[in-house]
């Protein structure tokens, strides 16, 4: 057989060969040529509804983080527990107030003018003059009692948490914790001895803070999403979320944009219409 007709019989089939291998290629490899995957990504503009093509379900990184930052979110600012000293310095400062009140009620020698004007010159307290009236009419015993009264009230107060953002709501529920053994003008004298001594003794507390939230995120179980067939995963018009792509891609919707496999699947269409 003459080389010239063989190789006129082997051109065709060479031809068939290429023809068929790279129509193979288009088809298998999850290029540009794909009609179901859409080089979409975060952030586009969706060209179209797309649906669930079936149903499937799978564990949402997305939801999940979303999920744990919400618990994150709603932890509130963790105080310290109230501190000891604090409360110690303000009794002891308590007590000097006293004590000062009553060497001024013992002072039998100096006018009462003048007790008034010391009275009202004491340091940490701010007396009224109805109060300063009161504290030189006092009985030793009613007087005592005062005492007494303002230094349970203070103590315990401080021994509770105290916040600064607290301070006017206790200053004005002073009058609740007086005994009721004490006539109103006592308990407003042991009210304006003990508003003014009333302090933060519990502070934010960063770390403990920081640690709540951790501990509110791993409670946080992974989060499960499904979709059913034919169900709107994102519609025409709508901006992709990192939660819709994440849909998308376990359903296999879109594939991550990748110009050079798209050129590649450009280049085997011009190959199988060129021949």
């Amino acid at each position: 057989m003459p080389d010239s007709t063989r190789r006129s019989s082997f051109l065709p089939a060479l031809v068939l060969a290429c023809v068929a291998i790279l129509a193979y290629l288009a088809m298998i490899e999850p290029w540009a040529l794909r009609q179901g995957q859409l080089p979409l990504a975060q952030g586009d503009v969706a060209p179209q509804d797309l649906r669930a093509p079936y149903d499937f379900q799978y564990v949402s990184e997305v939801r999940t983080e979303a999920a744990r930052q919400e618990a994150e979110r709603a932890v509130e600012p963790v105080y310290a527990s109230p501190d000891p000293g604090v409360g110690r310095a303000q009794v002891e400062l308590l007590n000097g107030v006293l004590v000062s009140i009553s060497a001024i009620r013992a002072d039998d020698e100096a006018a009462v003018d003048d007790k008034k004007a010391r009275l009202a010159a004491i340091e940490a307290v701010v007396l009224q003059p109805s109060s300063i009236d009161l504290l030189l009419l006092l009985s030793p015993t009613r007087w005592e009692i005062v005492r007494r009264e303002a230094r349970n009230v203070l103590e315990g107060i401080m021994q509770e948490p105290v916040r600064r953002e607290d301070l006017e709501r206790i200053r004005q529920g002073l009058p609740l914790r007086v005994s009721v053994e004490l006539t109103e003008t006592e308990s407003d004298l042991v009210v304006e001895l003990v508003a003014p001594l009333v302090a933060p003794n519990s502070f934010y507390s960063p770390e403990l803070t920081d640690a709540a939230r951790l501990s509110a995120r791993e409670t946080v179980e992974p989060v499960t999403q499904s979709y059913i067939r034919d169900q709107m995963i994102v519609s025409r018009g709508q901006i992709i979320s990192a939660a819709h792509f994440e849909a998308l891609t376990e359903c296999g919707l879109v594939q991550p944009v990748n110009p050079a496999k798209d050129y590649a699947g450009a280049g085997v269409l011009e190959v199988i219409i060129a021949v």
